[in-house]
This record gives C-alpha cells, structure tokens and sequence, in this order.
C-alpha cells in the first residue's frame, strides 16, 4: 500500500499513545505516524525517552515503568490528562508495544523476573487500555496491540513470554468483539524474530533464524489500520509456520521448539 493511502488511514487520529517507544517497533511506529500524520500529537510512555527529533509540541514522553503495577494507574492519569489538553477532538490510536522475556529453563530463572515478565506483558496492557477506554469509546479509536509469532506454540526455554503472547492475542480478538458496537476497534500484530533490543534484554546469545527488519513490521502494523483488519502476521514464511502450527500436535510442537530454542541459548547457562 502507497503512503498516500496509509497517510489517509491514519489522519483520523489526532492522539497517539505508544508503550515502550523509546527503540524498536515503538520507536519505528512513532515515527511512520509522524511522518504521515504530521498533525497528530503522540505520547510515548516508557522509562527512557525516545531519541526521535519532533518540531516542540509533537511529542510527549511520560515516564513510567510499566511492569511496576502500582505505576500503572499514575501514567494512566497523567495520559488522560494530556490527551484532554494535547490530543485534540479526532480519534485516538494506542499502541500496547511493551513487553519482554525471560530466556532460559523455567526452574533457573528467579521468580520475580517471570512475575515481572507478567506484569509489563499482560497486567499493564489490559490495566493501562482499561483506564483508557472511557476516552476511546467517547472519541472513537484503535487498540493496537503487539503480540508475536509466539502466540501459535508452545515456547520451551521463553515459556512464560509465549504464554503472554498467547494470552494478549486472543485477549484483543475478545475485546474487538466486546466493542463491535462502539466507535473503537482492535487490531492485534504478530511479528516473528524481529531486529531489536529484545533477545539481548532477554538473555539471548545470538538472534533466532528468520529475523525481520522493524520496517517490516512497521509496514505490517500501518497496513492493517489502513485494511480494517482484526490481526495480522509479519512475513509469508511467518504466516506458513504459524498455520501449520495451528494444526501439528501439541507436544510435536512443544519438542521441536525446545530443540530450535536451546540451539540459541545463552552461553553462561547452556545445560
């Protein structure tokens, strides 16, 4: 699809609001969206601030550390605030980008870290759309939330994380439905291995096969705005594994992505 096209999709939304959109697919989408929509006021929500360089006002960053529960609904607040001040009378796009992974067996990685996994993956991207929600259905929006090519298997050696995935994936499929009748929609993205931060914060000692640039997945995100689109995968190759995922045995499934997974493990913890 042309940019014009996508500049189209997106001029309905005069406030953005991404999590995690100080690197990576976060920081790539604000980006894209400021250059179509140069008129939209965008807020990142994350603990460091994005490098991008916006004219003054086009940008705002309220810090914040999502997988800290009882920060959650102060940044909740301070969003509301600033969208009844900064975000003009047009829809509102937000972004559910955060997230992270524990990478290793389960039983050696300390329990708080999974918990934490929980919290930034799960409990803060429904906590944070819930306080948003009153906003959205009152101006009318979009919940785009970033899962993965995890959502489709089991994921030995990164189990929680997929198990996030899993769970935030059919999460927004079921508030898209809950919502039909109201003036916001959901969209849900699944990227595969993509080139960011993520497998080094994670543990990784390499990155997986079949890594994506964050373009791609920038293109993905655009496009399913722009085609109406419930959910979407990133890459031909993507979608082909996650269909026959969807129809080999589970515990085939399971045994071959813990083979595929313990090829990549880190170093220092190689068993």
């Amino acid at each position: 699809m042309n940019n014009d096209s996508l500049s189209r999709a997106v001029q309905k939304y005069t406030a953005v609001i991404v999590t995690g959109g100080s690197s990576g697919i976060g920081s790539g989408l604000i980006a894209a969206i400021a250059k179509l929509n140069p008129s939209a006021k965008i807020c990142n929500i994350s603990r460091s601030e994005p490098k991008n360089n916006f004219p003054d006002g086009v940008l705002t960053h309220i810090p914040g550390d999502l997988s800290q529960p009882s920060q959650v609904a102060d940044v909740g607040g301070k969003v509301i605030d600033w969208l009844k001040l900064n975000g003009g009378a047009g829809q509102v796009l937000l972004v559910n980008n955060s997230g992270v992974g524990a990478y290793g067996f389960a039983q050696d990685i300390p329990t708080d870290q999974q918990l934490t996994v929980i919290d930034l993956n799960v409990r803060a991207v429904v906590h944070l759309t819930q306080i948003l929600l009153p906003q959205l259905l009152e101006r009318g929006g979009t919940v785009m939330t970033i899962a993965s090519t995890a959502t489709f298997q089991p994921t030995p050696v990164l189990s929680v994380y997929g198990a996030t995935k899993s769970f935030v994936f059919n999460w927004s499929l079921a508030l898209g439905n809950d919502l039909k009748d109201t003036k916001v929609n959901t969209i849900v993205i699944c990227p595969g291995p993509t080139d960011t931060g993520f497998f080094e914060a994670a543990g990784f000692s390499g990155k997986p096969p079949g890594v994506v640039e964050t373009e791609q997945v920038i293109d993905v995100c655009l496009n399913a705005i722009a085609k109406g689109k419930k959910h979407d995968i990133c890459g031909t190759a993507n979608k082909l594994m996650c269909f026959f995922s969807q129809h080999l045995p589970r515990n085939f499934l399971t045994k071959e992505a813990g083979k595929l997974m313990r090829k990549i493990r880190h170093p220092d913890n190689v068993k």
